[in-house]
């Protein structure tokens, strides 16, 4: 689009360029929890519908009301995407989360809306808590996920934790 010489380009086409690249940007870390998700829910339950000693065990990665899958599946998709089991591990427990408890945000993340590592935080601060508390911070935090610091957003949700959630607030969540 720029050749090296950028001494006469318009500043209004720069800019169009930084909002068009970082949607772009959004949309391709969106994608990459899409798929996670995707991967994950195709590895749900083992083919005979049981697991057998020896083979992949069924796990949760994400918080209350997320699937458990099978517990090589992670590595398998980090392999794919360049990522260490570890960090695939977080990415899919992420992707189910937002999913499956966050599903505004997670609308927003797919519209490009929210960055993803954005919105990873915020259901990382509720993974912990049950589906409806975690749907409740969504409603309060999915309209505005876009035009708040990111850790401004963690401590509104941390906020929103101890007014719904009792056990949080006497120190045992």
């Amino acid at each position: 689009m720029f050749d090296s010489d950028d001494s006469d380009l318009d500043p209004g086409l720069i800019l169009t360029a930084a909002e068009e690249t970082t949607r772009s940007l959004n949309l391709l870390e969106a994608r990459k929890l899409e798929l996670a998700c995707a991967w994950a829910h195709a590895h749900t339950v083992t083919s005979t519908g049981r697991v057998l000693s020896g083979t992949d065990q069924l796990i949760h990665l994400g918080g209350d009301g997320t699937p458990a899958i099978a517990e090589f599946a992670p590595a398998e998709f980090g392999a794919a995407c360049g990522e260490s089991p570890y960090r695939a591990r977080l990415l899919v427990g992420d992707a189910l989360d937002l999913h499956h408890r966050h599903p505004v945000l997670w609308r927003r993340v797919l519209d490009g809306e929210v960055k993803a590592w954005v919105a990873r935080s915020i259901v990382r601060t509720t993974r912990h808590h049950r589906v409806e508390i975690a749907a409740e911070v969504d409603r309060l935090i999915a309209p505005y996920a876009d035009r708040k610091a990111p850790g401004e957003l963690v401590r509104i949700v941390e906020g929103h934790l101890i007014r719904l959630d009792p056990r949080w607030r006497q120190g045992s969540g």
